[in-house]
């Protein structure tokens, strides 16, 4: 699976839930291949430490991220 903010959405839409980003150490996520050794780390060590991690989302938020997803896929086609 490539990695893209609509393949993002997809996965928390199918799964009803999301990273925590309070604790994400960017604020939002880099696709695997643009982050550098330090950030890999870090991500790595919060989701050891549970400082990352998945939270349930509430029926409202999967109706934003389904909206978010398709004016993605309207736009460019969903490799956003």
């Amino acid at each position: 699976m490539t990695w893209s903010h609509s393949t993002y959405l997809k996965m928390i839409i199918k799964l009803k839930v999301e990273i925590n980003m309070p604790n994400y150490p960017t604020q939002y996520i880099i696709s695997p291949w643009m982050a550098n050794k330090e950030h890999a780390t870090q991500v790595i060590e919060g989701w050891n430490n549970r400082a990352i991690k998945w939270i349930p989302l509430l029926d409202d938020d999967v109706k934003l991220c389904k909206k978010e997803l398709a004016e993605l896929l309207k736009k460019g086609g969903g490799n956003c």
